[in-house]
């Protein structure tokens, strides 16, 4: 059995063709030809047809690659899809987009998220999180009060992989647990609350029906099947967020475990046997398939940082030449943009570095080693909250395919970073295909599929001079008023 993964991100599409071992058989990518739709302030905008033509154009080269190894599409027994948090997009009776998705990073809504959190004060308290503009509830009341006509026409709100799910299926009533908590959905008693039609005049018909991730969502159409090559009997699951899917790719599956993926953001998710609630809205909880929670947040910092001040550059020939026995001395806050969500709520955060960036080796270092300060600083967050004490570090995103990088973080947090031999979001998407067909949960096909590449310990004497370095990192942020 084969189990395809496609991972919609930020700038395209990545399909893995993955074996019930967990081993790749074939893969494809295709890049967005356009990233953002709108040039106004706060607004991000995706077409989905940019999205569908990117996913067509994967699977075929997924099937390509089968055929390249000896199989063919009809040894696909299932596909799973995860998309970015907090997407939403309108679609008529037809299923049709009505407008372009507003996209997992647009904060237009920051009224309405007010307006929100009013009205769902006790399923926020109940779950332990605040909703934010970035939240797709708020966006879709957003979408109510200054789009009225698209509103009126909209049969359904759907997040980004409920859309792809239902273009290769044909089902587009159904979400998953993951997608469905931004825009309100009770996790705990397994409902959509009452207060969003109640207090915010938004039918539930609007909305969903909500599934446990890997859920199977139908097969595959006949148009599909004719667009691809792919078999009718080939099974389409319900999908997740990326940071879910990024999560499970990493080796996580059992309470305990904790995961960062640092790709253009830094997202935290770990497993635990109960749910961990944040006054102040840092985190918010998932479902976890089998039962469990997962906690998580994600950063507005990350990899984006390196793009931006190195355009083009590849980072490789950089890692060759950056020192990893000691620190720069360099406090840096590579925020791009202004505001941060995490592990600080402040709207309007800004970047900082203190010391010398003169020299582009010394600038690209302090750059990593301020994520990783960053990622320390989340952990420390966490545990305050209440999680376990975490000792292993699984990584994953792009960030996970840099040694060196790898190694200064495991030297800045001071703790053991294991990376898996597949570092990718479509392989967890994978993963939540093959749970309920090949195994007998999520837990259970992580353990089968994901494979442990390398790890990376602490050096003793870099750790000591980091931990040093970071206690001077949290006071640069405390004078500027981003933490107590």
């Amino acid at each position: 059995m084969f189990f395809l993964g496609i991972d919609l991100g930020t700038q395209g599409v990545r399909g893995l063709g993955i074996s019930e071992s967990g081993e790749v058989v074939s893969g494809g990518a295709s890049r967005f030809s356009a990233i953002n739709l709108s040039d106004r302030e706060h607004y991000s905008e995706q077409s989905a047809d940019i999205w569908t033509d990117s996913v067509i154009e994967v699977i075929s080269q997924c099937i390509e690659g089968l055929a390249g190894s000896g199989y063919g599409a009809g040894d696909i027994t299932g596909i799973g899809v995860d998309g970015t948090s907090g997407t939403i997009l309108p679609l008529d009776s037809d299923f049709k987009p009505l407008a372009n998705a507003l996209m997992y990073n647009d904060s237009r809504a920051e009224k309405e998220a007010s307006i929100v959190q009013n009205a769902g004060s006790e399923i926020a308290e109940k779950l332990g999180y605040r909703y934010k503009s970035t939240f797709s509830l708020p966006k879709i009341l957003w979408v109510k009060n200054n789009m009225p006509e698209i509103y009126e026409k909209t049969s359904m709100f759907l997040h980004q992989s409920d859309y792809i799910t239902g273009f290769l299926s044909g089902n587009y009533g159904v979400s998953d647990y993951s997608n469905a908590l931004k825009s309100g959905y009770d996790l705990i008693d397994n409902r959509w609350p009452e207060f969003i039609e109640d207090k915010l005049d938004i039918p539930l018909e609007k909305l969903p029906e909500v599934h446990v991730p890997g859920t199977v969502a139908g097969t595959v159409s006949d148009k599909i099947a004719e667009l691809t090559g792919l078999s009718t009997k080939t099974k389409v699951c319900v999908g997740a967020t990326d940071g879910i899917a990024s999560a499970l790719a990493s080796g996580i599956k059992k309470p305990g475990d904790y995961n960062t993926t640092i790709g253009t953001t830094l997202v935290i998710k770990g497993i635990s046997d109960s749910i961990i609630r944040d006054p102040e809205g840092r985190i918010y909880s998932h479902r976890h398939p089998d039962g469990y929670w997962i906690p998580g947040a994600a950063s507005n910092t990350g990899g984006i940082c390196l793009n931006h001040y190195f355009p083009g550059k590849d980072f490789s020939e950089f890692d060759m030449e950056v020192n990893l026995d000691k620190p720069t001395g360099v406090l840096c806050y590579p925020l791009i943009g202004k505001g941060e969500r995490f592990p600080f709520i402040h709207p309007e955060a800004e970047g900082f570095s203190e010391g010398d960036l003169s020299g582009d080796i010394r600038h690209y270092t302090a750059l990593m080693e301020g994520v990783a300060y960053i990622e320390r600083l989340s952990y420390d967050v966490m545990e305050d909250l209440g999680a376990d004490k975490v000792e292993t570090v699984y990584a994953a995103g792009g960030a996970a395919k840099s040694d060196v990088w790898l190694q200064l973080r495991a030297n800045v947090l001071n703790r053991r970073i294991v990376v898996p031999k597949v570092v990718e979001a479509a392989m967890g998407a994978a993963v939540l295909a093959a749970s309920g067909v090949a195994f007998n949960g999520t837990s259970e096909a992580v353990e089968g599929m994901v494979k442990i590449d390398r790890e990376f310990l602490p050096s003793a004497g870099a750790a000591e001079a980091y931990n040093s370095e970071y206690g001077r990192f949290k006071e640069a942020c405390r004078v500027r008023g981003y933490i107590k």
